[in-house]
């Protein structure tokens, strides 16, 4: 029954709306409430406000404001030191909670923006483990989701905490059942994610309904990639989660020169509302492509969108390619035909270039955002290297994909000297490495670890871009 009355009678119960507005966007969820009184109404249900609110909060509100503003003004930092001494994983959630093990193996959790502390996961016994950390927004509010593996590796389970409303802690733990997946496996965890694989299983986790989706062993029917799987099984690959796909980047380098083979596996229905505990689902291949370039880096920035006449999925990522000694960056958009049963169809591409950048300056890449086409990001490029400090040009930009043709605005070159205020660390180890960082594009943080001369972690650095 809806909790608040509304102004006229609805035609179908509440709760099937309700449900039907799961499917919707944060962005199309805001346009709706501007149709009728009556939208906005179901909209403002609170049986609907754990959904609404931290999505539209959460996603909304950055994703076209703060891109607007993003790269007007010229970068400013506050710098500070989180002392972690030697955590053997840590990361960024949400980009508020820093999650780490300590040295007992327990996993820890910092607030960045009360400063508060808690235990997450208390270990016991002597067995080894590791962590995977992942978040989504479900009917309920914002969720986190813990996996662990073991050395092998094996699952060992599942853990699931929501973020308390007011007061921003993390609930008790809530435990899964895994035992179906207890199988030596390469735990890959929600997309992207970078890895080196040589054709074995991957196993991908899909936070929004908890299902572990198993990567079949890699083939093509490309003769342009049977070359290199024949005589080079081992591949750079990195792997996405849309909303109706797993698209998987494979990339090899030889004798034989450089190839990169894009996958797309279709997800049947990744949006369920109503997640199902520890199963595991095979894909099937359903369309690929190829082309003789490495892009790098690779991020998603528009998530299946639909084209009603021609039925394809597209798909947009930003890419690099390093071309004489320049990094090209481009929309990357992948054209992804309806699913047909056991036929593998080829995928169309199509390539816009945005801006390029002076590779020999080694520019390191950041971007983040929403799924609905609006991205920012950063670019830090090295320009003085000393004993005392790293001094970087940091260039701000923003990326509209959400139109057909993509939009990109490239902001001003602003020095900053790194470490920057930072309690008198002054390690020439301390330099960015965007493997080991962390960047959340909503708040404009950057995290990235800071290593003695014995190459231990002993501190993380904490960047908040203004």
């Amino acid at each position: 029954m809806p909790s608040v009355p509304f102004s006229q009678p609805l035609p179908v119960p509440v709760e099937l709306i309700h449900n039907i507005l799961w499917y919707l966007s944060p962005r199309e969820i805001v346009r709706l409430r501007v149709v009728s009184k009556q939208f906005r109404e179901i909209t403002e249900d609170p049986s609907f406000g754990g959904l609404y609110m931290p999505m539209l909060v959460f996603f909304v509100r950055p994703s076209e404001q703060l891109s607007s503003t993003w790269t007007s003004e010229p970068a400013k930092i506050t710098a500070r030191v989180l002392v972690v001494p030697n955590p053997p994983q840590w990361d960024l959630l949400f980009g508020r909670w820093f999650v780490w093990t300590d040295v007992d193996m327990n996993i820890r959790c910092h607030d960045l923006d009360t400063g508060a502390e808690q235990v997450l996961w208390q270990h016991e016994g002597d067995e080894l483990l590791h962590f995977d950390a992942y978040t989504t927004a479900s009917p309920t509010g914002q969720l986190i989701y813990i996996i662990l593996y073991d050395d092998v590796p094996t699952l060992r389970g599942l853990l699931e905490y929501r973020v308390e409303e007011g007061s921003g802690s993390l609930s008790d733990p809530v435990s899964h059942d895994v035992s179906a997946s207890e199988r030596r496996l390469t735990i890959i965890g929600q997309a992207p994610r970078y890895s080196f694989s040589s054709c074995t299983d991957d196993l991908l986790f899909d936070p929004k309904t908890r299902i572990f989706y198993m990567l079949p062993q890699i083939h093509s029917e490309l003769d342009t990639v049977e070359p290199f799987l024949s005589r080079d099984p081992t591949f750079v690959q990195e792997i996405f989660l849309t909303k109706a796909h797993i698209i998987a980047f494979r990339c090899w380098t030889s004798h034989l020169g450089e190839m990169t083979l894009i996958q797309a596996y279709h997800i049947s229905d990744s949006t369920n509302p109503f997640p199902t505990d520890g199963i595991i689902d095979d894909l099937c291949l359903t369309c690929e492509t190829s082309m003789e370039q490495l892009p790098w880096p690779i991020f998603l920035i528009s998530s299946s969108a639909v084209n009603t006449i021609t039925g394809f999925t597209n798909v947009k990522f930003l890419v690099g390619f390093d071309i004489d000694d320049q990094t090209h960056y481009r929309c990357l958009e992948l054209m992804l035909p309806e699913p047909c049963s056991g036929v593998v169809r080829p995928m169309a591409i199509h390539t816009q270039d945005l801006f390029t950048l002076d590779s020999e300056s080694m520019p390191l890449p950041f971007a983040g955002g929403s799924d609905d086409g609006h991205v920012r990001g950063l670019i830090a490029i090295l320009v003085e290297d000393s004993e005392q400090h790293d001094i970087y040009n940091i260039r701000k930009f923003s990326v509209d994909a959400s139109q057909e043709t993509c939009t990109v605005v490239l902001g001003e070159p602003s020095p900053v000297t790194f470490p920057h205020s930072l309690d008198g660390i002054s390690d020439d180890m301390s330099r960015i490495n965007c493997l080991t960082s962390r960047f959340d594009a909503m708040r404009g943080r950057l995290c990235y670890d800071i290593h003695n001369s014995s190459s231990e972690v002993t501190d993380i650095a904490i960047f908040d871009l203004e």
